[in-house]
């Protein structure tokens, strides 16, 4: 069977309109170096269709005949009408197709068209892509900027998944290889505790629809499951290529057998390694088989993280797929920002999760063609530079130090930086800031949800220990002044006890990373280490030279035994 592409013709030129048969163009593969004819017939419907065939089937007119009978062409004398078309095809057009959407230098190509000097030079080739919903478009822009208003308000993990497939384009410009998949979960994990099942009815399978509702349609059933081969997993990469991949509920992961399907712990290293099983020069040749790249952000959705751990997962796999806990459907799931407590968090969020299925049911598949307009509107230096700012100022505001922690962050950096972008042109309908608050927000939860609180806490403590014999404590009395001096606090008694009392934030700079900070001092307030003050606050309100400040009240001999 020849690769093909068919298309309804919706005008038709009075002069071919009696034409049942003609050839239009002449087209190239640049992905596999193949050569076809973009032939057009009249159907039997009375509609005019175009499909691709490859040239060499015209040596033998039969062959061309056969094909286009089968898909419903109106022909009453089949093989002289190919000939015919065939003779008078001189001087038709010719362009170039690629079967892998994004950057092709400093063009665009999407499913619907190709943005930039390369338009109408290069089009997209979607005869073998695996997702018949990518570039389907709907409705309107504007509705579905409108309709998704509220919702985004109110959710952090929808502000994500609308601008991964920005994300995912922005990913060419800084020259950047590695993507990520996002994953959302209803599991919530506890080092001291295990593993806690949450509602499932959360709304983590409306953030993948919405994500996916940028780049075409996004019923429930066009999303992909995690049923997949391992080949059929890279061509689905290699389709999405600089856009972006929704697939939902890994659980449902049960069609292949497992000798074919791809392994949940290998899934996240080939998509956001951005490199499919590497072929034979041989073996490649075939063009179904041909080596395929691609660089892109995923999300996917399931009841656990792929592997189903937390904690122990390597450090590669986990900054590459990066597990997102979302709240139960009782507190709101995805609407993590609804105020209130009870049946009204229940209730908002209902509303506003039919709000959003409303807008994407009706409207879709015109955000990135937008975004990308936009993009290629402005001068490239100026973009690459703007992004490169976004992302340095995000890894300094979460105060990513270590290597591994920058890369994890640069993650979520990347995905704020293109949300900034689509704010600043209008795609969609928030604000800078507000992208800034939902990207540093959900990094600190993804961070959170593989650190273990018990870890953390015990160096903390060690080091405090240490603090105290060397010194870094010493004891002021009650009305004392004291001078600026370099140690992390003081010793006094409260309450008939030795206190340490020490800012917050030099604790923070004893937790590594610092997105512990919260659970270490919740953990040391469990062990009755940290004492609150007499209102019940974490820190207390204590006279220093004349001034009063709020400290951290540390139990000494409970911290020292």
């Amino acid at each position: 069977m020849s690769r093909f592409t068919q298309k309804v013709v919706s005008s038709v030129d009075s002069t071919t309109a009696g034409v049942a048969l003609r050839i239009v163009a002449t087209t190239t593969n640049q992905d596999t170096d193949q050569s076809f004819l973009e032939v057009e017939y009249l159907t039997l419907d009375g509609s005019r269709k175009r499909r691709l065939i490859a040239r060499e089937y015209f040596r033998t007119p039969t062959k061309v005949a056969d094909q286009l009978l089968k898909a419903g062409a109106r022909l009453s004398n089949p093989v002289p009408e190919v000939k015919a078309a065939l003779a008078s095809s001189n001087g038709v057009p010719h362009y170039t197709t690629t079967g892998r959407t994004g950057w092709h230098q400093d063009s665009f190509v999407l499913p619907t068209e190709t943005i930039g000097p390369l338009a109408g030079k290069l089009r997209f080739d979607g005869s073998l892509a695996p997702d018949p919903a990518l570039g389907m478009r709907a409705g309107t822009l504007k509705k579905w900027r409108r309709g998704l208003r509220a919702p985004y308000s109110k959710s952090d993990y929808l502000v994500l998944g609308t601008s991964l497939a920005a994300a995912s384009t922005i990913l060419g410009l800084i020259g950047e290889t590695e993507g990520a998949i996002f994953h959302l979960h209803g599991l919530s994990h506890s080092p001291s505790n295990g593993v806690t099942k949450e509602n499932s009815s959360s709304g983590k399978t409306t953030v993948g629809r919405v994500t996916m509702s940028a780049i075409g349609r996004a019923d429930k059933n066009d999303l992909m499951t995690f049923d997949l081969t391992g080949r059929g997993a890279e061509e689905l990469c290699f389709a999405h290529n600089h856009l972006t991949m929704g697939l939902d509920e890994e659980g449902r992961a049960h069609g292949h057998s497992s000798s074919s399907r791809i392994s949940a712990f290998h899934l996240p290293y080939m998509v956001a390694g951005g490199r499919g099983a590497f072929r034979s020069a041989k073996a490649a040749a075939d063009p179904a088989l041909r080596n395929l790249t691609w660089a892109l952000f995923a999300i996917s959705t399931g009841e656990r993280p792929l592997d189903g751990r937390a904690v122990a997962r390597p450090e590669g796999q986990q900054v590459r797929q990066i597990a997102l806990p979302v709240p139960s459907g009782a507190e709101g799931g995805i609407f993590n920002l609804i105020d209130g407590c009870g049946d009204e968090v229940l209730l908002t969020a209902r509303a506003l999760a039919a709000q959003t299925e409303e807008t994407i049911a009706s409207n879709y598949g015109m955000a990135l063609g937008a975004f990308v307009s936009k993009l290629c509107s402005e001068p490239r230096e100026e973009v690459t530079a703007r992004i490169n700012k976004s992302l340095a100022a995000f890894v300094r505001k979460v105060e990513a130090g270590e290597p591994w922690e920058q890369r994890f962050a640069r993650k979520f950096a990347i995905v704020y930086a293109a949300a900034a972008l689509m704010a600043k042109f209008g795609i969609a309908p928030w604000k800078r800031g507000r992208a800034w608050t939902a990207l540093v927000n959900l990094h600190r939860i993804a961070r959170s949800a593989l650190l273990n609180h018990q870890v953390l806490t015990d160096a903390v403590v060690s080091k405090l220990r240490k603090a105290v014999r060397e010194g870094e404590f010493p004891v002021v009395k009650k009305g004392a002044s004291i001078e600026a001096n370099d140690s992390l606090g003081m010793t006094r008694k409260l309450n008939r006890k030795s206190c340490l009392l020490i800012r917050k934030s030099r604790i923070q700079s004893l937790v590594r990373p610092q997105t512990g900070t919260e659970m270490v001092l919740q953990e040391l307030t469990k062990r009755g280490i940290l004492l609150k003050g007499s209102d019940g606050k974490r820190t207390a309100l204590i006279m220093i030279n004349g001034k009063r400040k709020r400290y951290l009240c540390l139990d000494k001999n409970c911290l020292m035994h």
